[in-house]
């Protein structure tokens, strides 16, 4: 399924089951698509980027490279999010519904938005934080990938 700039995918194998991924598009100017936003930010380091290679092998059933640059699942990601640029941005504006939950996290509510000023790079953050949760992995794909087909 694609949406609002991302790839969003499933693939299975024998040895690693089920891998969730949020994959970013490229446009022809950046392989980050419209991640683009989060480089320079705190949130770029959390952002894994896979190379094409081991994403064509994955989507051919053979999954073993692109796990092994996936790296940390997804839910333990969301505890490496530096304190200062955890909470969420509501919280310090009086948000009703704020509590502890308000930070990436298994709990995080659907209304998270990252602590930015740039209201882009809020809704970004906002959308890896809910992807994590969710158990899928955010990724970037660099280099060109093959086709069988």
């Amino acid at each position: 399924m694609i949406q609002d700039g991302f790839k969003w995918l499933k693939v299975e194998d024998t040895t690693h089951g089920e891998l969730k991924l949020v994959v970013s598009i490229p446009t022809t100017e950046d392989p980050w698509g419209v991640m683009a936003p989060l480089k320079g930010t705190e949130w770029e380091p959390l952002i894994r980027v896979i190379s094409g290679d081991s994403m064509s092998h994955a989507m051919h059933g053979y999954s073993t490279p692109l796990a092994r640059e996936l790296g940390l699942e997804p839910r333990l990601l969301a505890r490496k999010v530096p304190e200062e640029c955890a909470m969420c941005d509501l919280w310090d504006q009086g948000c009703l519904t704020a509590g502890p939950n308000c930070r990436p996290g298994p709990d995080v509510p659907d209304c998270y938005e990252g602590r930015h000023e740039d209201p882009i790079i809020r809704m970004l953050i906002g959308q890896v934080v809910i992807a994590w949760r969710d158990g899928w992995y955010v990724v970037v794909v660099e280099g060109d990938e093959f086709s069988l087909r």
